[in-house]
């Protein structure tokens, strides 16, 4: 899970994935602030300490649900696009007949 968190982190680090906009929904960004973090005793082949999610100290009343599907379904899409899935072509895009 550990990594899992760091493939997430870099890839709302490069762009990959975003949030805010007109289509931000404001339980999520709120579970996004309300997920805790627990260092861990090991490090990654960098030498940086991993972490995990977990609830705040103190706070087992916030919610981090939506925090935690979001980072597990960043990881099915990567597992995915390894496996070679493709995107499926969007429906109802208006194309040429000429």
């Amino acid at each position: 899970m550990a990594y899992t968190l760091r493939e997430y982190r870099e890839a709302i680090d490069s762009g990959s994935i975003t949030f805010g906009g007109e289509h931000s929904h404001e339980d999520f960004v709120r579970h996004l602030g309300n997920a805790g973090r627990k260092e861990l005793k090991i490090v990654d082949d960098e030498g940086k300490p991993l972490d995990v999610l977990q609830k705040q100290d103190g706070r087992a009343d916030l919610k981090f649900d939506a925090a935690m599907a979001s980072v597990l379904s960043w990881k099915a899409c990567l597992d995915a696009r390894k496996s070679g899935a493709r995107p499926p072509r969007p429906v109802g895009m208006p194309r040429r007949i000429y």
